[in-house]
C-alpha cells in the first residue's frame, strides 16, 4: 500500500492567498504512458452512436419503402388477374355461345338425317352429273353441276358447272361422279353415310373403290360401291 504524504503550504504572509497548479492526469499519464491506449473518447463513442443510428434507420426505410412496392406489385397483379379474366370471360363467350349454336345445329341435323330415307343420297356440296335426256332437249345432258340447296329428301337445286345456270332436279335425273385417286369425295349410301374421304383406288375389274374414311381419331380404309360415293 501506497504512503499518503500530506502537502504543506508555506506563506510568506498569513494573507497571502493560497495558489494550486492542478496537473493535467490524463495528459500526464498519456505522456508517461501509464494511461490504457484502450480508452477511447467519449465523443468518438456519441458519433458511432450516431452512425449505426442512421444506417439502422436508413434500412428501416429502405425495408418500408420494398414492403411498399410489394403492396403495390400485388394490388396490381390482382387488377391485372381480374382484367384479365374478364379479357378471357369476354374472348370465350363468344366461342361457347358458338360452341353451343353448333352442338344444337348438330343435334337437329342428327335428327334430320335420322328421318331422311337410306335411299335419299342427295347432299349439299356435291358434284353430280345430270342424266335426264329430256330436260330442255337434252341441253344439261351429262353436264356436271354442284348441289346447292336440298329442298327434300329426293329434290335439289343444281349449279351447273359450265353456264352457271340453276336447275330443280329430282334425284332420279341425277348421278354421282367418281372423282380420280386421291381427291375427296362423300359417302352418299350405305354405313359410313354422310361421313369425309379420299379416294385411294378404283377396281377396273369390279369398280369397288377403296376409300380412306378421314375419323378424328384414326382413318379408316374401306372398300365401297362407286354409288356409295361422290365427288365434292
Amino acid at each position: 500500500m501506497t504512503e499518503v504524504e500530506a502537502t504543506t503550504v508555506d506563506r510568506k504572509d498569513e494573507n497571502d492567498k493560497i495558489q494550486l497548479e492542478v496537473t493535467n492526469l490524463i495528459n500526464t499519464k498519456r505522456s508517461s504512458g501509464k494511461m490504457s491506449s484502450n480508452i477511447t473518447p467519449k465523443v468518438n463513442v456519441l458519433e458511432e452512436a450516431a452512425a449505426v443510428k442512421a444506417a439502422k434507420d436508413e434500412a428501416e426505410l429502405w425495408m418500408k419503402m420494398e414492403d411498399d412496392d410489394d403492396n403495390d406489385m400485388i394490388m396490381i397483379s390482382d387488377h391485372d388477374d381480374d382484367d384479365a379474366e374478364k379479357e378471357k370471360y369476354s374472348r370465350t363467350q363468344p366461342m361457347v355461345k358458338r360452341q353451343r349454336k353448333i352442338d344444337s345445329n348438330t343435334e337437329i341435323m342428327k335428327k334430320e338425317e335420322d328421318d331422311i330415307p337410306s335411299d335419299a343420297w342427295l347432299m349439299k356440296g356435291l358434284i353430280v352429273k345430270v342424266l335426264n335426256k329430256d330436260l330442255c332437249n337434252g341441253k344439261y345432258y351429262k353436264s356436271k353441276g354442284e348441289i346447292r340447296k336440298v329442298l327434300s329428301p329426293y329434290v335439289c337445286h343444281v349449279k351447273i358447272l359450265k353456264s352457271g345456270d340453276i336447275l330443280e332436279l329430282d334425284q332420279t335425273d341425277l348421278q354421282t361422279v367418281t372423282p380420280a385417286n386421291g381427291r375427296t369425295i362423300q359417302v352418299v349410301l350405305g354405313q359410313y353415310k354422310y361421313q369425309f374421304g379420299v379416294l385411294k383406288s378404283v377396281d377396273p375389274t369390279t369398280g369397288s373403290c377403296t376409300i380412306i374414311l378421314v375419323g378424328d381419331k384414326t382413318d379408316k380404309e374401306v372398300i365401297l360401291r362407286p354409288d356409295d360415293i361422290c365427288k365434292v
